[in-house]
Formats: C-alpha cells, sequence, structure tokens
C-alpha cells in the first residue's frame, strides 16, 4: 500500500482526505469479480464483445480503481495480449506497469488521454462520493471525461447513485445524455451479501436499496455493443453470498 499522498490530499485511516475541503474517500481495492457481479456481468460480456469483434486491441478504462488497480490488473491478466487496460487513480502505483497493464496518477475530472481512446470505460464507488450532496457539477463534470475518451461505438458502465436510483426526468439526465452524445440506460446492480445480511435483509429491507448503474453508448452506436447491454434486464434483483 502506498504511504504517499498526492498534492493537496492527506490518508487518515484508510480515507484520502482532500486538505481543502475535508472530503474523505475510501481507499479501496476492488477485484474483478466484485465489479463484474456489481455490474451484473456486463464488465465481462462487453470485454468479451469488443475483443471478438475487433481487429485491434480492445482498450478498457478503469476510473478510481483503487492504488493496487486489482480490477484493471485482473482483466488484463485474464485477457493478455488481447487488451490493453488503464486505471487512473490518485494513489495509483505506478511502477506495477506491464505491457498491456497501465495504473497512472489521475483524477477523473481531468483524465490524461486524447478524446476517443477507448473501447470500455467503468468506475464504481468514485461518482457516489459526490453524488451524496447531490454536487452535479462535480459529478457531470466527470461524466463528460469519461465520455469525451470514450470512442464512437463504446460503452461506459457508472456506478451512480443520483442519477441511476431516480428518474431522468427528476435528474436531467436526458438533457445531459443529448449534451455528450450518448444514449443510456438504468440497470439493477448485483451485490455481494452475506447469510446473516442476506436474513437481515429480508426483515429490514429499507437497509438495503436497490442500488442501480448507468450503461452510457456513444453515438454512433454499434449495434452488437447495443444487444450486449439491452441483454442484461433493468429490474432483475441479483443476490451472491460473500
Amino acid at each position: 500500500m502506498t504511504e504517499r499522498a498526492p498534492v493537496g490530499y492527506e490518508i487518515d485511516d484508510k480515507c484520502l482526505v482532500d486538505q481543502q475541503n475535508g472530503e474523505r474517500f475510501l481507499i479501496t481495492n476492488r477485484s474483478f469479480a466484485e465489479n463484474d457481479h456489481r455490474f451484473r456481468g456486463l464488465l465481462s460480456r462487453l470485454i468479451k464483445q469488443k475483443i471478438q469483434s475487433s481487429s485491434k486491441i480492445v482498450q478498457v478504462l478503469d476510473v478510481g480503481g483503487g492504488q493496487e488497480s486489482r480490477s484493471a490488473r485482473e482483466i488484463a491478466d485474464r485477457y493478455e495480449s488481447e487488451v490493453r487496460v488503464a486505471n487512473t487513480d490518485l494513489l495509483a502505483r505506478t511502477a506495477d506497469r506491464t505491457d498491456n497493464f497501465l495504473p497512472i496518477n489521475a483524477s477523473m475530472f481531468d483524465l490524461p488521454f486524447p478524446d476517443a481512446s477507448f473501447d470500455l470505460v467503468y468506475t464504481r464507488q468514485v461518482l457516489t462520493y459526490f453524488d451524496k450532496d447531490h454536487d452535479l457539477d462535480k459529478e457531470n463534470k466527470a461524466l463528460a471525461e469519461i465520455v469525451r475518451v470514450l470512442r464512437p461505438g463504446g460503452a461506459a458502465i457508472v456506478d451512480d447513485n443520483y442519477y441511476s436510483n431516480n428518474t431522468p426526468s427528476q435528474t436531467g439526465l436526458g438533457n445531459l445524455a443529448e449534451k455528450l452524445e450518448v444514449t443510456f440506460s438504468q440497470k439493477q446492480g448485483g451485490l455481494f451479501l452475506s447469510l446473516g445480511e442476506r436474513l437481515d435483509k429480508g426483515l429490514n429491507p429499507e437497509f438495503y436499496p436497490s442500488g442501480r448503474f448507468l450503461v452510457f453508448q456513444k453515438q454512433p452506436l454499434d449495434p452488437i455493443t447495443a444487444r450486449v447491454i439491452d441483454s442484461v434486464p433493468s429490474d432483475l434483483k441479483q443476490w451472491r453470498v460473500k
């Protein structure tokens, strides 16, 4: 684990703390399997679809994937020469770089890539820090950056509370999608629960809200990618024991 915080931040009790405003970001290292389950298997399906339909190396980006870049590294190891995977995180260990795995110290508000660089982008449990306070200026800036680096026909999977758990009419998501030139869908997310948590959920369902996530498709759409995304039901709940 890195012990050196980027300029303007400090590490305190497993959190990265913004010294200017006190915002705290939990330092986590989620596995590919956990991310894929949260996204209902869509992450692995889209990677496979992109590999099968492309004659070039598939470019994947994990935004805010932790200092160990665990999920990104596992994708790079699993698909080897077929993909090149980057992780941008303020604490990413850049020395772990390999031929097809690129950890980079960077903010999600200023991704260090040219326009249209990636076939698939995903982010989990990062934007949720901003939508707790409905800080839509920050959230929209991050979404605009994700879409900017996405190739036409590409897809972005976004773990987000505010936009994905409210209707488009409530949030203005339709206007945002039009501005960014993307289409979107809302999907029910999977969640890891222990046996005790599953029992507790039955007794106290209000403590286990049905989390959702967003899927953006950059125009013009790739019909094969669209079919893969549409194959995931919007509302079917999916739980898995830890």
